[in-house]
């Protein structure tokens, strides 16, 4: 399994041990973030937008007198529901070695802790798509491991006209995340 900050693309008898946060971005794709690399949750508070900058970046909150950015995870992973939210919209923070950051989820659902079996696919996603490291069998279906770090990698040269905007979805009503602020 690819640890946040770590290269490694095999999966140890010393992993299977891992505890993951599972949660929801978008209309209904499940995520699991390691909960090693997550300090807590909170409900999404005033946010500093940055001018020109990512799409998936929402802005910049101040965490005990410390900057945070403050990241859609599903614009960061190129899904393209867009759901609104408001103040009672989870945030994860994580932390993954230097990088620190919040994630923005539509849901959070339950601290699971994943079998050996359980986690598949870590071959496929180790070259093909940095952000998500594995699959999870959960009995809920699938859930997409991230690798913590490279979802909190910022672009901040990236420019929001380089990035084609995200589809509404009805599922989530037709306003989107930067309208609802």
């Amino acid at each position: 399994m690819m640890i946040a900050g770590m290269d490694a693309v095999s999966i140890s008898q010393s992993e299977i041990s891992k505890w993951v946060l599972h949660v929801v971005v978008g209309t209904d794709t499940r995520i699991c973030i390691d909960l090693a690399d997550v300090t807590r949750v909170f409900p999404l508070v005033s946010v500093e937008e940055v001018p020109g900058g990512p799409d998936y970046l929402v802005g910049f909150v101040s965490f005990h007198g410390v900057s945070i950015p403050i990241i859609d995870l599903a614009l960061k992973l190129g899904l393209t529901e867009v759901c609104h939210y408001d103040t009672e919209t989870p945030i994860v923070l994580c932390r993954a070695g230097t990088l620190t950051g919040g994630l923005v989820v539509n849901q959070v659902l339950e601290v699971a802790q994943p079998q050996f079996k359980d986690i598949q696919m870590v071959d496929e996603f180790s070259n093909s798509r940095p952000s998500v490291s594995a699959t999870v069998s959960i009995p809920q279906g699938l859930s997409l491991l991230i690798n913590t770090a490279k979802v909190l990698s910022i672009n901040l040269t990236e420019s929001v006209n380089e990035v084609e905007p995200p589809a509404k979805s009805p599922e989530c009503g037709e306003t989107s995340i930067r309208d609802s602020r």
